[in-house]
């Protein structure tokens, strides 16, 4: 049974999210504020940026807040089971055992897919970058040489449990999901009963 609620609060995070990546390539002094270190302030901002620049408004297109709304909503999906159930034990061991799976799989499909992409020359995250202001973000979104060796590992395992995120940035939540629905899991299974 899908969870609508869940989905439709999903897919605004996933707007939110879409937003902040357009900041970050073509309007990078928006996130000044929220990232100082990683984009350049305006020099001359308007009342309307700083306005839009708030943190009441700067809210809907801060892609860590986002990110902790997905992080929220996996914890409530994977402990469902717990409250409604009849074996919640067991059915929390299978969603354990079959977390690697589970975010592994698109993990590894995607850093393919990436990596297909920058063997064919196709990303252009360098040139971009110089032209749209957002050097630092940019840049170093793809790594300038890329091994086949190196995307081998990050897709059986180094992306999942390092951290390590060489063809596809977005894969730096993927540990700490990974991690903390282990802990989650963990702590559910052997939590008494009902309580």
């Amino acid at each position: 049974m899908k969870n609508k609620n869940a989905d439709g609060l999903r897919g605004l995070a996933a707007l939110n999210v879409t937003i902040c990546h357009f900041f970050c390539a073509f309007l990078p002094t928006m996130l000044h504020y929220n990232y100082p270190g990683g984009f350049p302030g305006n020099e001359n901002p308007s009342s309307v940026f700083i306005i839009l620049t708030s943190p009441l408004f700067s809210l809907f297109y801060n892609g860590h807040f986002a990110v902790v709304i997905f992080f929220v909503l996996s914890g409530y999906v994977l402990t469902i089971p717990y409250f409604d159930a009849p074996n919640a034990n067991l059915s929390l061991q299978k969603r354990l055992w079959a977390r690697y799976l589970r975010l592994n799989i698109p993990a590894a499909a995607s850093i393919a897919l990436s990596l297909i992409v920058y063997k064919l020359g196709f990303y252009v995250n360098f040139e971009a970058s110089e032209i749209s202001g957002s050097t630092p973000w940019h840049k170093d979104a793809i790594a300038s040489t890329i091994s086949a060796t190196t995307a081998l590992t990050e897709a059986v395992y180094q992306s999942l449990i390092l951290g390590r995120r060489t063809l596809v940035p977005q894969l730096w939540t993927l540990r700490i999901e990974f991690i903390g629905s282990l802990y989650l899991l963990l702590f559910y299974i052997s939590k008494p009963s009902r309580r």
